[in-house]
């Protein structure tokens, strides 16, 4: 989701070669903070367990 931010803040850090500055790439950072703190996870789909499987299963059967 925040792809752009990241390839951005990575970028600076390799044109600086510096990790630690927080000086001249501090508008990335702060970009790619406020991008990960706002975007929503996306929600994984719900899979049905084994047990779940089984206990049908077992319904049918008995």
């Amino acid at each position: 989701m925040c792809a752009p931010q990241l390839s951005k803040m990575l970028g600076c850090w390799a044109a600086t070669g510096d990790l630690h500055s927080l000086t001249q790439c501090k508008d990335d950072a702060l970009t790619l903070f406020e991008c990960m703190r706002t975007t929503p996870m996306p929600k994984k789909a719900h899979k049905p367990t084994i047990n779940y499987h089984l206990a049908r299963l077992g319904k049918s059967i008995q």
